[in-house]
C-alpha cells in the first residue's frame, strides 16, 4: 500500500500542484491521499472477507466431513488488520504529498500533456483579475 501511495503522489504531481494552487491546504491533500489509501484498504478487506467465507464454503461443499468455518473473530481481525496497515502505508504518502510545493508540482508536469496545468492557473487568475 505505501509502494501504491508513493506511486501515485508521483504520477499526480501536477494535480497536487494544481490544487494546492486554487486554494487547497495540506491537510486537504493530506486528507485526500490518506482516504484513497484507507478506501483501496477498505475495499481490499471486503473482497479478502468475501474470498475467505467463499473458500470455506467451497471446502465444506467440497468435503463434508471438513469442519471448514472461519471464526468471527478471524474475520473481524483480519479486517481490522487490513485497515491498520491500510492507515499505516498511508501516512508517508500522505505526508509527502502535502509537502509538495504548488509551484515545482506545476512545473513538473509531463510535456505531453495537452493542456497544461499551469496554463490553467494562470488562465483563471487572469480572468480573475480581469473581472475585478
Amino acid at each position: 500500500m505505501a509502494v501504491a501511495g508513493v506511486a501515485a503522489v508521483s504520477q499526480r504531481t501536477a494535480e497536487i500542484g494544481l490544487l494546492k494552487a486554487i486554494g487547497a491546504t495540506s491537510g486537504d491533500i493530506r486528507r485526500l491521499f490518506f482516504a484513497e489509501v484507507v478506501w483501496l484498504s477498505l475495499t481490499g478487506a471486503v473482497f479478502g472477507f468475501l474470498l475467505g467465507q467463499s473458500g470455506s464454503l467451497l471446502l465444506r461443499l467440497t468435503f463434508p466431513q471438513l469442519p471448514a468455518w472461519v471464526p468471527a473473530w478471524a474475520s473481524i481481525a483480519g479486517i481490522l488488520v487490513t485497515l491498520a496497515t491500510g492507515v499505516l502505508a498511508s501516512l508517508f504518502p500522505a505526508n509527502r504529498a502535502a509537502r509538495l510545493d504548488a509551484m515545482k508540482a506545476l512545473g513538473s508536469s509531463p510535456s505531453d500533456r495537452s493542456i497544461s496545468p499551469l496554463k490553467i492557473v494562470s488562465d483563471c487568475f487572469s480572468k480573475r483579475i480581469q473581472a475585478s
